[in-house]
C-alpha cells in the first residue's frame, strides 16, 4: 500500500518525535555526572505539591520562567533528568559536553550550564540550579514558541504522581499512593515493569491477537510500532482503522493484562520499528506508546516505588 505524501510526512514527524523525546532521556547526559546528580537543587521537598498545567495540543505544559525569560515547561514522564533547558530560547553560558546520538545515528550537541538562576515552575521558585543540561530544542518551538524546556522524573522521584487532565493539574505525593487514591473510583491497578530506564512503565498487552509491549509517557500522544505484516493483519481484522486524519489510525481491542481498555483515536503507526528501541530497552517486535490518547480518558496515579499504575474514573 503506497503512502500519501501527508502520511509520509506524518511518519517522518512521529519518528523525529520518538527520537527526540526518548533519546533525550536515554542518551543525553552531562559529561561525568549521573542523571540523578544533575540539577540537584531542582527537587520537590514538600509532602504534597500541585502544579497546574495547560494543554498545548496533546502535551501538558507548566507555565514559568528562567533567568527572566517567560514560557512553558513540558511535564514529561519520559524524561529521566529533572530539568533540561532549551538554550535556543534561553541564552545561557554553557560548555559543550560532547554529542548525543539518536537511534537513527543523527547527532545533537549536548551542553551544560554550570549555574542557572531564577527558575520558576508553576508556583515553585528555585533561586539557583547547578549543572543543568541544555540543548537546542527549536523543533519543540513548533508546538509552542515559548518552549523553555522539560521537567522530568528526577524532579519528583520518589514521589507518586497523579495526573488529572480534566482538572489540568499534576499532584505529587511523597507518601504512599493511598493518599492519591483516597476518594477516587478505581478502574484498574496495573503492575508495571522497567527496562533500561527507571521512569518509563512497561506492561505486557495485546492489540487484538498481537502481543505488544505497552510503554506510558505524558510527553507522547500515541504510537504503535509494528512490522508491515502485522499492520496488514490488524487492518484486515478491523482492530486498526484509518482515521479521518491522513497518516493516523483508530485502534480498538487493546488489553493490558486481563483488563480491556478503551479505544484510541488518531494514533500514529510506524512500520519501521520503534526508533528508540536500543536506549530504552523496548526491543520487542511490537511497541505501543500510550500517551495523551490513552491517559486523557482517566485520572492516573503513577506509583514508581510499588511499580503500579492506577487508572481512576475521571
Amino acid at each position: 500500500m503506497k503512502k500519501s505524501a501527508t502520511a509520509q510526512r506524518a511518519q517522518a514527524w512521529v519518528t523525529a518525535w520518538a527520537l527526540g523525546i526518548f533519546s533525550l532521556s536515554a542518551i543525553a547526559s552531562t559529561e561525568g555526572l549521573a542523571k540523578s546528580e544533575q540539577a540537584p537543587e531542582f527537587r520537590l521537598r514538600a509532602e504534597i505539591v500541585t502544579l497546574p498545567f495547560v494543554m498545548v495540543r496533546e502535551y501538558p505544559f507548566v507555565e514559568g520562567s528562567v533567568e527572566g525569560v517567560r514560557g512553558k515547561w513540558m511535564l514529561d514522564t519520559g524524561l529521566e533528568i529533572a530539568l533540561a533547558i532549551n538554550d535556543h530560547r534561553v541564552p545561557l553560558d554553557t560548555t559543550s559536553t560532547g554529542d548525543g546520538q539518536f537511534g537513527s545515528g543523527q547527532k545533537f550537541a549536548i551542553r551544560r550550564a554550570p549555574v542557572v538562576r531564577q527558575v520558576h515552575v508553576g508556583g515553585l521558585d528555585f533561586p539557583q540550579v547547578t549543572t543543568v543540561q541544555t540543548q537546542d530544542a527549536t523543533q519543540l518551538e513548533r508546538i509552542t514558541p515559548d518552549f523553555l524546556g522539560w521537567i522530568g522524573f528526577n524532579l519528583w522521584n520518589p514521589s507518586t504522581l497523579k495526573m488529572d487532565y480534566r482538572q489540568q493539574k499534576a499532584t505529587f505525593y511523597r507518601s504512599a499512593s493511598a493518599d492519591a487514591l483516597a476518594g477516587e473510583e478505581l478502574v484498574a491497578a496495573l503492575p508495571f515493569g522497567l527496562r533500561k530506564l527507571p521512569h518509563i512503565p512497561v506492561m505486557a498487552g495485546r492489540v487484538g491477537d498481537l502481543p505488544v509491549a505497552a510503554a506510558f509517557d505524558t510527553g507522547a500522544y500515541g504510537m504503535l510500532c509494528i512490522d508491515q505484516q502485522s499492520m496488514d493483519r490488524l487492518l484486515a481484522s478491523g482492530v486498526l482503522k484509518p482515521s479521518g486524519k491522513d497518516g493516523r489510525y483508530d485502534l480498538s481491542g487493546l488489553r493490558i493484562g486481563a483488563t480491556a481498555m478503551p479505544d484510541l483515536k488518531e494514533i500514529f503507526v510506524l512500520t519501521s520499528g520503534f526508533p528508540a528501541a536500543v536506549p530504552t530497552g523496548l526491543t520487542d517486535p511490537a511497541v505501543l506508546v500510550l500517551g495523551y490518547a490513552f491517559l486523557r480518558q482517566f485520572k492516573t496515579v503513577w506509583d514508581y516505588r510499588e511499580q503500579k499504575l492506577y487508572l481512576l474514573r475521571p
